[in-house]
């Protein structure tokens, strides 16, 4: 078994899932095992997964039923992924989980050559997470919508504000974690349904005494549409805020 995993949420992506970038990837990193993560498709997504999974041999499908959502499916992924799903101690010592798990958005707004550098950060240093910063730097190819960067950065402002993070940014979808604090950080479900990235590096700061985080700027990121967050969810943006402080508070 590879060291590292990187899993994939995919929520009715028939008309976006591109599977020859995913073939291509699949074909070039064998040293990375990768997880297809359905999370209750009422299209064709399902089908493509199973046929993507059925070409190669460190590509697992995940098929979740229902609906969860992205932070729950992830959790749950993340779960399976550590090991910690083993029902006896001969079951968790055969299936120990992997050194480093991580998670990649489907539509490869952060190209897949991008979570493979965070991933050799990862796995030749000490931190317990490494992950995407897209912050636009001269020369970079960092393409956002105007409007919900600014939104995105008032937001953050306010919650580095309340729960004293320093980070800048906490939402990139590409992420890698040490075993170790995966099991801390995805053990329970998390409050919030769109801020749980937030709610990952709140129980970082709870559980470790010392920081050891990482948080890399990347060379390149475009937006892609069709994106599953829409104007309400922005609109509730506020009172997750306060589900957050209301939790996490003290």
């Amino acid at each position: 078994m590879n060291r590292t995993v990187c899993l994939f949420p995919f929520y009715n992506e028939e008309h976006r899932l591109d599977k020859e970038v995913f073939r291509g990837v699949f074909a070039q990193n064998i040293s990375v095992d990768f997880w297809l993560l359905n999370d209750g498709s009422t299209d064709q997504t399902l089908q493509l997964l199973e046929e993507l999974a059925g070409e190669f041999q460190h590509v697992k499908l995940v098929n979740n039923p229902v609906n969860l959502g992205k932070a729950e499916v992830i959790r749950r992924g993340m779960e399976l992924a550590c090991g910690v799903s083993a029902n006896t101690p001969e079951e968790f010592a055969a299936k120990k989980g992997y050194d480093f798990i991580g998670f990649l958005d489907s539509d490869f707004a952060t190209p897949y050559y991008e979570f493979d550098r965070l991933r050799l950060i990862i796995e030749s240093s000490n931190y317990d997470i490494v992950w995407g910063s897209r912050v636009k730097l001269k020369g970079w190819n960092i393409s956002r919508n105007i409007v919900r960067h600014w939104f995105s950065r008032i937001i953050l402002t306010i919650i580095n504000t309340i729960f004293g993070l320093e980070i800048y940014d906490t939402q990139c979808g590409c992420k890698l974690f040490k075993r170790e604090a995966a099991q801390q950080l995805f053990a329970n479900s998390f409050v919030t349904k769109w801020l749980f990235d937030i709610e990952v590096f709140i129980r970082y700061k709870r559980w470790s005494s010392v920081e050891r985080l990482y948080e890399v700027p990347l060379v390149q990121w475009t937006e892609i549409k069709g994106s599953k967050i829409k104007m309400k969810d922005f609109i509730l943006v506020p009172f997750n805020i306060m589900k957050l402080w209301w939790n996490y508070r003290g």
